[in-house]
């Protein structure tokens, strides 16, 4: 195994890459490690993977795709990984059938993923007959969905639609929540804190309320440089141009940033949370009290 028997490989220098790395792995284990090196590439070049001797059917790609997918989520429970999954899964198929020429470099610039990540789900779908590889001249591939890829597409389109409408479901229904204490308190404005599908829902839903949201704190804004959905967006809550008597959290990805810096600048009393939000918010680490307290709702 230190020579390197047993690997897999296309071209000379696809054997060198081998035979050093099983030797390094060798040498470096004191002759005892039971690994050796193996290409895995879904065209069977240019990649060089290690993986366990005997390793059982599937098990290369399931470690890659797992590694990946939980470094992508670190603090993501099991489910929400198992949905990032499912979303490169679905955009993967998309792109094989938008364009059979696509290029997995492509394919992981509209994903926003490393193309490592994409030849290993194109492996994935191949193994599961979702997608057929052929070679065209020049060195390149085409892909093709099977009937079979087409209905996991559907599937999995259907799936993430259903989970769509109901993140919206729970967000209108935690931000009519949160307004509804904000008029019940007397209060007549509100800045909203974070950019993103919440802030918009949050703005549909003040509609049915004697509120105003007089502007958008974000800390990745252009002060004066523009704004969100007709409302000013600023940087910084000194950068808000009108008086306000509130805040609510509307920032999905740095919840518990957002909390910290609203509480320490308004105090907790001033500063509310959506209940989808809340489950993403612990103690401040910036002062102001727990985050159980009156303003998070």
């Amino acid at each position: 195994m230190a020579d390197g028997r047993g690997t897999r490989s296309v071209d000379r220098g696809s054997a060198l890459k081998s035979r050093r790395l099983s030797r390094f792995l060798h040498v470096s284990a004191g002759g005892s490690l039971p690994f050796v090196a193996s290409s895995f590439d879904i065209h069977g070049v240019n990649a060089v993977y290690v993986h366990p001797v005997n390793e059982p059917p599937g098990w290369r790609e399931s470690a890659l795709l797992e590694g990946a997918t939980q470094r992508m989520g670190m603090h993501d429970s099991a489910e929400e990984q198992q949905q990032v999954a499912a979303r490169i899964t679905l955009g993967v198929l998309n792109a094989v059938d938008g364009d059979r020429d696509v290029t997995q470099r492509r394919i992981a610039a509209e994903l926003g993923i490393a193309v490592g990540l994409v030849n290993a789900y194109l492996k994935r779908c191949v193994n599961k007959g979702l997608i057929k590889v052929q070679q065209v001249p020049a060195r390149r591939y085409a892909y093709y969905l099977t009937p079979k890829g087409f209905a996991e597409k559907s599937r999995l389109t259907a799936t993430y639609l259903l989970y769509s409408f109901e993140f919206f479901r729970e967000a209108r229904a935690s931000c009519e929540k949160a307004l509804g204490l904000a008029a019940a308190r007397g209060w007549k404005s509100l800045i909203l804190i974070g950019r993103s599908d919440m802030a918009e829902i949050a703005l549909v839903c003040t509609l049915h309320h004697p509120l105003r949201i007089v502007a958008l704190v974000d800390e990745g804004a252009a002060d004066g440089a523009g704004t969100f959905a007709a409302v000013p967006l600023v940087s910084q809550f000194d950068a808000v141009a009108e008086p306000f008597d509130g805040a609510l959290i509307t920032d999905i990805t740095g919840a518990q940033a957002a909390y910290d810096a609203a509480v320490a600048e308004l105090g907790a009393a001033r500063v509310l949370v959506p209940d989808l939000i809340a489950q993403a918010i612990s103690t401040p680490t910036a002062g102001g009290g727990d985050a159980s307290q009156e303003g998070k709702i």
